[in-house]
């Protein structure tokens, strides 16, 4: 995962959930985005995964405070001292 490119979907792996990547027998999306078990976005309509993941990026930057109550660090090269703190 670029952080760079996609800072929150990097956040989201490494503090609250996960992403799931391709299409499977259950979903037909290329980039998924789940919590505790349940998916939260889902983007069926990008053609490859780069759109996907620029979709699942802005989706999940704009719902991180207000669905979850977090934010991700003001600069992302500062993740390892903030995930350092947080735990």
């Amino acid at each position: 995962m670029d952080s760079k490119k996609y800072p929150s979907l990097a956040w989201w792996i490494n503090t609250l959930g996960w992403i799931e990547l391709g299409a499977s027998q259950e979903y037909s999306s290329l980039v998924r985005v789940f919590y505790e078990d349940t998916l939260c976005h889902e983007d069926e309509d990008s053609s490859s995964l780069d759109s996907a993941l620029e979709k699942a990026e802005s989706w999940l930057s704009g719902e991180l405070l207000n669905r979850f109550g977090e934010t991700t660090p003001p600069n992302y090269d500062e993740l390892s001292d903030w995930l350092d703190k947080s735990w």
